[in-house]
């Protein structure tokens, strides 16, 4: 990954997800955008002009990154203010820049929030065809990525994040730890099919010297705290899935809740892969 993109609301919880973005972009040694998002009726609330509102925030940006430059001396850093929706143009900077990671910081949702309209962040994260980084502010900034957790399931594409996984646990010497799910009441074919997905990701890591630990769990898609109990006893501090879709109405595809409750609940920093969608092609000819 060539270009590392950050969120910045001036939040803690934004600044916590630069902390984050800051130590990938030092690993990988990959550019570094800090963006900061303005909706176009923020002039309402501020009641100043939007070009004198637009330097003060382009100031402020300056500064954040002035305060990090000691620590980043050796990689190219930007700001940049933009206008319009959050989750548009921070995607849409992914997509100019490509090869891009994309860190935001998120509060979280829970109840209609979470089941109808989702967070900000997943927002960002289900419209964006980049890897993105959702972190809440009491996640720990100051631990060094060295425990990630592979969530492993039945579906074909789980094995895509696998590639990026095993760069990033190269780049921080990590462990990896693959938990392969069982969906409580599945059958015996599909808690197989797990099975053989977390070996052959077991097998890509120790071919490159990835320590790596494989696990299995029965999970309830609709209660994902089992795999947080799971992850808080392994101390692990990075949690990789997938932006798992599903078909609807024989021609949408929509995000899983199971994913919405991931993003935003977890008590960790997640990463969620986008799918390469390539592998649907055929599903309608």
């Amino acid at each position: 990954m060539e270009n590392i993109i950050v969120g910045i609301d001036f939040s803690s919880c934004s600044k916590n997800a630069l902390e984050h973005a800051l130590s990938v972009a030092i690993a990988l040694e990959a550019k570094l955008t800090l963006l900061y998002v303005m909706a176009p009726d923020t002039r309402m609330f501020d009641g100043e002009d939007p070009k004198d509102l637009m330097k003060k925030v382009s100031d402020k940006l300056e500064g954040w990154a002035a305060e990090y430059r000691p620590r980043y001396a050796n990689i190219e850093c930007k700001v940049r203010v933009a206008s319009g929706r959050i989750f548009k143009e921070i995607n849409d900077e992914a997509e100019e820049q490509g090869d891009a990671l994309v860190f935001v910081g998120t509060h979280g949702s829970s109840g209609f929030e979470e089941l109808f309209i989702g967070s900000s962040a997943f927002k960002v994260v289900s419209n964006s065809n980049f890897p993105v980084f959702t972190i809440r502010e009491a996640n720990d900034i100051h631990r060094h990525l060295d425990h990630m957790l592979l969530l492993i399931d039945t579906n074909r594409e789980t094995l895509q994040k696998v590639k990026l996984s095993a760069r990033l646990a190269k780049a921080f010497n990590a462990k990896v730890h693959i938990l392969g799910m069982h969906t409580e009441g599945a059958n015996a074919e599909n808690n197989a099919l797990v099975e053989a997905f977390a070996k052959r990701a077991e097998s890509y890591m120790s071919e490159r010297n990835i320590r790596t630990e494989c696990d299995f769990m029965d999970v309830d898609a609709k209660e994902p705290e089992r795999i947080f109990d799971y992850a808080k006893a392994k101390d692990i501090n990075l949690l990789v899935c997938m932006k798992e879709i599903e078909l609807y109405a024989d021609r949408l595809f929509v995000l899983t809740s199971f994913n919405k409750r991931i993003v935003n609940r977890s008590p960790i920093p997640v990463l969620t892969i986008p799918v390469d969608d390539t592998i649907y092609n055929n599903m309608h000819s």
